[in-house]
């Protein structure tokens, strides 16, 4: 068993998480893959708060492959300067309306400063046959962010682009 928050997670639990990230990380919609977040916190006794308190107990907990490559890429992202170690908007709280690409990065940078997010979006699906043209710096971004990890197809071909 595995202390945390005063409470214990056993090792079934932590099997079972592992699982759930596993569905987390190939699930197609924002309705899917909220219900795994939220079912792996439960079994891991986490309640989702501001990224530095958060993400080092979930690393502690999460330690598949999957997971390890994941926490790799985003603790050499929160280790830059800029976030002061998660610090620099500690007592901030961000409401981001719309979770679309621009909603989701801000909310990502919101997060490693440190600041307390909320993101409201009124899809539970990616229904729009919309293709995303991306800039070559925002390319370079997602990618060290794990967004081939999660999507294969990220910019595949000779076309900087994200589609369905």
């Amino acid at each position: 068993m595995v202390e945390n928050d005063h409470y214990e997670v056993s090792g079934e639990d932590l099997a079972h998480a592992a699982q759930l990230f596993d569905q987390f990380w190939s699930a197609q919609t924002q309705k899917t893959v909220l219900g795994y977040f939220r079912q792996m916190c439960e079994k891991l006794r986490l309640r989702p708060t501001n990224f530095p308190q958060f993400f080092p107990r979930l690393k502690s907990k999460l330690k598949s492959w999957k997971a390890q490559s994941l926490w790799t890429k985003i603790e050499k992202r929160a280790s830059h300067r800029c976030y002061a170690k998660g610090k620099a908007c500690i007592n901030t709280r961000v409401l981001i309306i719309g979770g679309g690409p621009c909603g989701l990065r801000t909310a990502i940078e919101a997060q490693l400063c440190g600041a307390k997010v909320v993101v409201i979006e009124k899809r539970d699906r990616f229904s729009r046959n919309n293709v995303l043209h991306l800039w070559p710096f925002v390319i370079h971004d997602l990618k060290a962010l794990g967004a081939k990890k999660f999507y294969g197809k990220f910019c595949a071909g000779s076309i900087d682009h994200i589609s369905e």
